[in-house]
């Protein structure tokens, strides 16, 4: 949703003065602006100019003057012309387009047989995506909350990190002002698409549990369950052990149900042998749509090893008023977010021109995957992960160093405490 004149891309809303080239140059009295227009189901940028001569006001004094790059003549005291622009693009953003509150988001989103949940970070007018879903789509669209479409991109094939971590991942630049205000009002939807016309949406909203998520759970239902699911943004505290779930779910209640309704946390390992947290938090407002359930728990270390290693699976459950039960599971893996970690390796003594360069990624079973390239390193080399706080090695990457100077390999599922340094950007290479 933007328009294009030539090389040039123009924001949906924004106002100028046409430029005709040389020798006509720009023609301060042909103004236009790229507006929205429906076609169809979509909404696309259009340009319109029209010639606001005859729209001057008449000047308030006998001698008026045309001042250069304007078309109507005006006197010192006329403050109000229609050959006065404003680019909505020029302005300042709203302070809370740069506030943290207003930079995560989520989605749950069902259909009559897919569920999916994304995750949406908020930066310099772009929305980077990232989605969970059982499958690949093929597109994503962004909606209004009336079903016009705002934008569509095709998703393709994936590119090898999206692969290696079955997530979707994809930006949406150069979002018009209009369009990121409905972000901040949380009117926005997302759409994914698949080629036999299966499709799942959710409407875009903040939680502020999203800053401090390190684990993800997608939550599905049983065959007969459609257009029910949901997903667990899941933090812990390693200090003193401790699990915090927020889970947003949809399908599990119906319009008879009561205020007040219980909803069962069960987090256990895949065998089932093994119980983390059981426990029944009500709902106060239990409705059809999306009910959001908060569960903290205190845990021992073994449970949050188990965490890190994708070991636990979630299991939401309700009880309706004729005693059949509903249940939303998942396994707890990585956070839904796609992301690489980068260092750059310098060394800190003068005339040493040893370099290198490092990039890391948690993969789909929560291991660490690493790629470390280093230059001009005279042999033996040690290669670790270590934290920034102590310089405590963590890992050793030595032993897959190659002749050309790449290293490669895989880690273990880092603990819950290694991945919090990880993501906090206080871990090092």
């Amino acid at each position: 949703a933007e328009c294009q004149l030539g090389k040039e891309v123009r924001e949906l809303g924004s106002t100028w003065f046409a430029d005709l080239g040389p020798p006509f140059g720009v023609m301060y009295c042909i103004k236009c602006q790229c507006v929205p227009v429906q076609k169809k189901r979509r909404v696309i940028g259009k340009v319109h100019c029209r010639n606001i001569k005859h729209e001057c006001p008449k000047p308030s004094c006998d001698e008026p003057v045309l001042h250069p790059g304007r078309c109507c003549k005006v006197c010192p005291s006329d403050l109000n012309s229609p050959d006065v622009i404003t680019d909505v693009a020029t302005l300042p953003q709203p302070a809370e387009e740069d506030d943290k509150n207003y930079k995560y988001y989520a989605s749950v989103m069902t259909g009559a047989s897919e569920v999916a949940t994304g995750r949406y970070s908020f930066h310099k007018k772009s929305l980077y995506f990232s989605f969970f879903a059982s499958s690949r789509p093929y597109s994503i669209q962004f909606l209004d909350t009336s079903g016009n479409i705002l934008e569509e991109q095709d998703l393709g094939s994936g590119s090898v990190y999206q692969n290696a971590t079955d997530k979707i991942c994809g930006v949406w630049r150069r979002i018009p002002r209009e369009y990121r205000r409905m972000i901040r009002e949380e009117k926005l939807v997302a759409s994914l698409l698949w080629p036999d016309k299966r499709n799942v949406t959710g409407q875009i909203y903040r939680y502020r549990t999203l800053s401090t998520e390190m684990y993800t759970a997608l939550l599905q239902g049983r065959s007969d369950m459609p257009g029910a699911g949901g997903t667990a943004i899941v933090s812990v505290s390693t200090t003193a052990p401790s699990i915090h779930i927020l889970a947003v779910v949809t399908g599990l209640f119906t319009k008879q149900d009561a205020n007040d309704a219980p909803l069962s946390f069960l987090l256990h390992t895949r065998d089932g042998n093994t119980v983390v947290i059981d426990e029944i938090v009500r709902v106060e407002k239990a409705t059809p749509e999306l009910n959001i359930v908060e569960l903290s728990a205190a845990v021992t270390s073994s449970e949050l090893r188990m965490l890190s290693r994708g070991k636990l699976r979630l299991s939401i459950s309700s009880r309706n008023n004729g005693g059949g039960v509903k249940v939303l599971e998942g396994i707890v893996g990585p956070r839904a977010v796609c992301e690489t970690f980068q260092a750059l390796l310098t060394h800190q003594a003068q005339g040493d021109n040893s370099a290198g360069l490092a990039w890391l990624y948690v993969g789909r079973e929560g291991k660490l995957h690493y790629h470390v390239r280093i230059e001009r390193v005279s042999r033996p080399v040690i290669i670790g992960l270590v934290t920034e706080r102590r310089l405590l090695e963590l890992e050793d990457l030595s032993p897959g160093l190659t002749s050309n100077g790449w290293t490669n390999g895989t880690l273990d599922a880092p603990a819950a405490k290694h991945l919090e340094l990880l993501y906090s950007g206080e871990l090092g290479v």
